[in-house]
């Protein structure tokens, strides 16, 4: 058996999780969804989709704690909002905020096939009020979104962040 299968993943893996990495079949190993060689809390597969290999390097930034230049975020934090770790451009953020009659316009930007939170708070100074999550958007979404808050007519003042879910 080659170490390495065609398209250069290292043979063998544990392809059905028992901690056992075993031969099997075929000329592609098999990468489960759950497979996390390196247990840094990104899969092998998506590491693999990104930086061509199933554990983390430090020579492509592909560690989880690792933050791509100009990005302030890690692999890790990528992979959790569905985001390219590659693309410094890629990011889960409020783009927007604006008071508009009817409510309170957010806009953001982030991945596609993670729920996204909107989430307010009234004082950011207060540690032991709750973020309350205002709306939910169910993948697929667009990388692009925005929500209109009702907030009612006396106190549109407020504090607005994005919250992921895998």
């Amino acid at each position: 058996m080659p170490a390495l299968d065609l398209l250069g993943v290292t043979r063998p893996v544990d392809g059905d999780t028992n901690g056992t990495a075993t031969v099997d079949m075929g000329c592609y190993e098999y990468i489960h969804s759950s497979l996390d060689s390196d247990s840094d809390g990104v899969p092998d597969w998506w590491t693999w989709q990104y930086f061509g290999h199933l554990a983390g390097q430090g020579s492509d930034n592909s560690f989880a704690t690792n933050t791509l230049p100009g990005s302030r975020m890690t692999t890790l934090e990528k992979y959790l909002a569905d985001l390219n770790p590659t693309n410094p451009a890629s990011v889960l953020a409020v783009t927007g905020v604006q008071c508009l009659p009817q409510g309170v316009k957010v806009d953001w930007e982030g991945g596609q096939a993670v729920k996204q939170y909107v989430e307010s708070k009234s004082d950011l100074g207060n540690t032991n009020e709750p973020w309350t999550p205002v709306f939910t958007n169910l993948p697929p979404t667009a990388i692009t979104t925005n929500v209109t808050v009702n907030v009612g007519t006396t106190n549109k003042a407020g504090f607005y962040r994005i919250r992921v879910e895998r």
